[in-house]
């Protein structure tokens, strides 16, 4: 049930319309999964990057929200309608999730409903979001963190993420693009 024509069939439900750029920006991600991961992972872990990366912002949808905290959102709807557990874990903890939801008083929940998988490819898809820009095409993880704080602002619960736990990120990223050849 997880395959990529219906993840973005439900990726384009939930955000095409109401969430244009987040589209272009999920759309982004799975594309480049294929393209960055494609070439050092198997095609069983590269499919299931390009599924997740379509799904991973779906939370955003006003029509999942529940917590306000869109990967668990966007977790909740997906294991409602059974997808493959391995996606609704990357959905529920991609770029970090639990910190970001420590942040906004939801850690515990998240990890209550949504243990996290070490088996699943984590650090990869959060490399992804971190490099991929609102509009879908590469950025770097620097002016991706800008852009985060600078939409959000001074004081949000994303800006103090980025803050506190940039550098985690930044590593991340630079240990993805030595794996892949990047670095």
């Amino acid at each position: 049930m997880s395959d990529l024509v219906e993840a973005r069939t439900i990726a384009s439900d939930f955000l095409r319309l109401e969430w244009p750029r987040r589209w272009k920006h999920v759309v982004g991600v799975s594309r480049r999964g294929r393209e960055v991961f494609g070439p050092v992972l198997d095609d069983s872990t590269t499919s299931l990057l390009e599924v997740a990366g379509l799904l991973h912002d779906i939370g955003y949808s006003s029509r999942l929200q529940d917590t306000g905290f869109h990967p668990i959102d966007g977790a909740r709807y997906l294991r409602s309608i059974g997808y493959d557990r391995r996606v609704v874990n990357l959905v529920a903890h991609h770029s970090f999730a639990y910190h970001k939801a420590q942040f906004r008083g939801l850690g515990p929940v998240l990890v209550d409903e949504f243990p996290k998988d070490p088996d699943v490819p984590h650090d990869e898809l959060c490399f992804l979001d971190l490099t991929t820009s609102p509009s879908g095409g590469f950025v770097t993880v620097e002016d991706r963190l800008v852009d985060i704080q600078s939409r959000y602002g001074h004081g949000s619960a994303m800006y103090d993420f980025v803050e506190v736990f940039g550098d985690e990120l930044r590593s991340v990223v630079r240990r993805m693009e030595v794996f892949v050849g990047l670095g």
